[in-house]
């Protein structure tokens, strides 16, 4: 608990591999952070992050979180908007059901199928995400994300009329969205993005 933070800047690999870790410092000081890049990644018993974790100074957020087998949900303040690396963010995190709002718009990186966020995050159900306008995006790991959050997606998703992009959701979940809200859909494709 009285661990000091407070002027570091370089938060890369921090508690990387602490495969018993099951908590952070609730006061952990994070602010001056620019790189997040594999933090806390393969921490397989870590069940939460603290509330307040600032991140709003992180540009590098690569494989955050990665291999968090029992992180149910991401602090809801998490500031990913300054973010330009997102790289298999908070891929294989199996148990994961919430994250707040993720800004990719800023994202630099193009993602392949292995290497997209979220990738294995097979519970995930409320995401409120931005989508980057450089690259495509793959959300095929789960089934279960609510038609909330594609409608979210769709209602903030960057137009890239000129650079058209590709959405892929897998079919069930465009079952579900034309089953429920196909206007999710036309509104991407009217921004340029095919879902697929």
């Amino acid at each position: 608990d009285g661990l000091d933070t407070s002027s570091g800047t370089n938060f890369s690999s921090f508690c990387q591999n602490c495969n018993s870790l099951i908590k952070l410092p609730d006061g952990l000081d994070t602010s001056s952070g620019t790189n997040f890049s594999s933090f806390c990644s393969s921490c397989y018993a870590l069940t939460k992050l603290p509330d307040g974790l600032d991140t709003s100074s992180g540009t590098n957020f690569s494989y955050f979180c990665q291999s968090c087998f029992v992180l149910i949900k991401l602090p809801d303040g998490l500031d990913t908007n300054s973010g330009t690396n997102f790289t298999s963010f908070c891929s294989n995190c199996y148990a994961l059901i919430t994250a707040p709002e993720i800004v990719m718009s800023a994202n630099t990186n193009t993602f392949a199928n292995y290497s997209q966020p979220f990738n294995g995050s097979s519970w995930l159900r409320t995401v409120y995400l931005i989508l980057p306008s450089n690259t495509n995006f793959w959300l095929t790991a789960s089934t279960r994300i609510s038609i909330e959050s594609f409608r979210y997606m769709a209602d903030h998703a960057p137009d890239v009329t000129a650079t058209p992009r590709t959405l892929t959701i897998g079919s069930t979940n465009i079952s579900r969205i034309n089953a429920e809200d196909p206007t999710i859909i036309t509104d991407l494709n009217a921004k340029g993005w095919t879902v697929a």
